[in-house]
């Protein structure tokens, strides 16, 4: 059996910095008054000895009890009360806890420090609090032991830099539902065994691309509820446990494909619904790796042939493999400019080319009218269809047909091109049919057909584009 372990604190008035913020933390004695004296955990709380559990939660404290006949507690539950502040010469009394419930009080201010007496500590819950800032240095002297944090629900913006420090046996923090707008580059650095780390509905706007590097460990990774705009490439690089990205809820207009982003072959769940996504052609590529389970559901997709190349897709799946993992379907909208909704199971009125591929290759065709100035001053109107093969993603080619007959086909094969993204690519085709566009009244013979570079110092193995044919 344990006994009550009395700390006496002698601090000089010091100025400690968390992060770019100075907190004035005075250990100076304070008067106990007689309540506080006379209020212990024996007299005020339930103690179960088989358990080592004492129950002091609801109880109308408004502070800690001394340990006095709790001396052998494991378990501490202070939460339900309304327990301002929490003195480390108070808790240090509690000196075998392993777990500490103080959620559901009126603490505003943790210092660092508070927890350096508790040495056996696992567990802080922590959350539905009032606290602002999380410092550096709170968690010191737990630095072998603590395992979870629970700082959910309270009203923090600010994370100290350190805040987290050597916590080498961390494997779960918690901290959604606060007013998070940014976190400092390397916070999570040292918190390397760390499975669980949860961050949904704060207000981040970005997050750095190296925020979670070395987490090789992390399983389960919560974004959602915030307001990104982007997510930087290489957000997920080395991250080779990850299981679940939570996404949803943002501000996304659009998300770089899945290995620009880093993301893992075995991801079993990607959730990105309620973004602001529009463009469908940039949610191809996390269609085609059927061992995801994908939620794009709740965002303003243009309905597009793009988007019918993805009805395509589906139903050709479906039939093939007799389920999806990107569900629900029929969630899936799609909006016209004069405001009429279509869903998956709906056809789309719009005539999109179509070619006949095998194994449900994804297609995005696009007719672009375009008007040019001929040499004497004319001007002329024309409509150029543009085939964007998606059989494969480092495997593609373009079609450019006239809609007079006049036709020039390019093949722009990008076997050997790593980098380049579908949104850069489909940019370079249209300037590409424009170009081609306000050359073509020029060519003689029908059915003129070349190659050309993509210009971005990809190997092309077919032969140059004959230019001199145009002019």
């Amino acid at each position: 059996m344990g006994s009550c372990i009395p700390i006496t604190f002698l601090f000089a008035s010091t100025t400690i910095l968390v992060g770019s913020i100075p907190t004035n933390f005075t250990g100076d004695q304070v008067q106990p008054t007689e309540s506080e004296l006379t209020i212990t955990c024996g007299n005020s709380c339930e103690y179960e000895e088989w358990f080592s559990r004492a129950h002091c939660d609801a109880r109308g404290l408004t502070f800690v009890p001394r340990c006095a006949g709790c001396e052998g507690a494991i378990l501490l539950e202070l939460q339900e009360n309304s327990i301002q502040s929490i003195p480390p010469e108070r808790i240090a009394e509690y000196y075998h806890v392993k777990t500490l419930d103080i959620s559901w009080n009126q603490i505003d201010v943790l210092d660092p420090g508070t927890f350096i007496h508790l040495s056996h500590l696992k567990n802080i819950v922590c959350s539905h609090n009032s606290l602002h800032i999380v410092q550096n240095g709170l968690f010191n002297g737990t630095e072998q032991t603590l395992s979870r944090i629970y700082l959910n629900n309270n009203n923090i913006y600010i994370i100290g830099d350190k805040a987290f420090k050597k916590l080498s046996q961390l494997i779960a923090i918690y901290l959604n539902n606060n007013h998070i707008r940014s976190l400092p580059q390397n916070v999570f650095s040292d918190v390397t065994n760390i499975k669980y780390l949860i961050l949904s509905d704060n207000d981040l706007d970005y997050v750095d691309s190296y925020q979670f590097k070395g987490l090789i460990k992390l399983q389960y990774l919560s974004l959602d509820g915030n307001n990104l705009r982007i997510i930087p490439e290489g957000l997920f690089t080395g991250l080779e446990s990850l299981k679940e990205v939570l996404l949803s809820h943002n501000k996304l207009i659009t998300i770089p494909a899945p290995q620009i982003l880093g993301l893992p072959f075995h991801l079993d769940r990607l959730d990105l619904r309620n973004n602001h996504l529009n463009q469908s052609a940039a949610v191809i590529p996390y269609l085609t790796n059927v061992n995801w389970t994908v939620y794009l559901e709740e965002n303003p997709y243009i309905c597009d042939c793009s988007f019918q190349s993805i009805q395509n897709w589906f139903n050709a799946t479906w039939h093939a493999q007799g389920a999806l993992n990107t569900v629900p379907v029929n969630s899936l909208k799609c909006t016209f400019t004069d405001g009429a909704i279509y869903s998956m199971n709906h056809s789309l009125p719009i005539t999109c080319s179509t070619t006949s591929k095998q194994n449900s290759t994804l297609f995005d065709y696009t007719t672009t009218p375009t008007t040019f100035k001929r040499d004497n001053n004319n001007m002329i109107t024309t409509s150029l269809q543009i085939n964007l093969n998606f059989t494969e993603l480092r495997s593609n080619s373009i079609s450019v047909e006239q809609d007079s007959g006049r036709q020039v086909t390019t093949f722009v094969p990008l076997a050997s091109c790593s980098g380049i993204t579908i949104a850069t690519f489909i940019v370079l085709v249209i300037f590409f049919a424009l170009w081609i566009s306000s050359k073509i009244f020029h060519i003689k013979t029908k059915g003129e057909k070349g190659s050309l570079s993509n210009g971005n110092g990809c190997q092309d193995d077919t032969k140059p584009l004959n230019v001199e044919s145009l002019l």
